[in-house]
């Protein structure tokens, strides 16, 4: 949902429509992708067009919601075999099962749910914050073999001095960025 743009989620938009698109409320759906669709155009989720059909992220969406109505116990035995993962396992295993989720949206996906705590979420945010301050992020830091790389960078040469975890640099570079 929040690929492009989080400002949906974090004004609080989507909270009126909580118990529409709540996991156990939704599974038992047979027009979840109605209803998903028109919860994203509703809280203005950004690259969701008018056409159902077009819309990438209402597909992805539902695909990832009957995927978890068939994984074993369902969302809670997801992210329980993902907890005993180790931290970057569990990142490719969130990015290799889930539909549009990918490097950063897995990272960001894990932080909030607090499994990995030793990682950055490369949003544009924090890679502008870094770029303003002299750290040369190439552009194509999305890049599956580079962001690997930058990631670890990150974390020896600034969080590691700092004694800071990857995520507590990551939330303060993401939400202060305009400071």
């Amino acid at each position: 949902m929040v690929v492009g743009n989080s400002r949906p989620v974090a004004s609080g938009k989507i909270d009126k429509y909580e118990q529409t698109i709540a996991y156990g409320k939704l599974k038992n759906e047979n027009n979840a992708r109605e209803i998903i669709h028109k919860v994203l155009r509703a809280i203005g989720t950004m690259w969701v067009g008018d056409d159902i059909y077009e819309d990438k992220k209402a597909k992805c969406l539902t695909k990832n919601l009957n995927y978890f109505k068939h994984y074993p116990n369902e969302v809670k035995g997801f992210f329980t075999y993902v907890e005993g993962l180790n931290e970057k396992d569990r990142i490719r295993y969130v990015a290799k099962e889930l539909e549009y989720i990918g490097n950063k949206s897995a990272r960001d996906l894990l932080m909030e749910l607090g499994l990995i705590r030793n990682s950055i979420a490369l949003d544009v945010r924090v890679v502008k914050s870094l770029r303003d301050v002299g750290i040369n992020i190439p552009d194509n830091y999305n890049d599956k073999k580079l962001y690997p790389e930058i990631e670890k960078d990150i974390l020896e040469i600034i969080c590691k001095p700092l004694d800071l975890e990857g995520v507590e640099l990551d939330r303060l570079l993401y939400n202060t960025y305009k400071k």
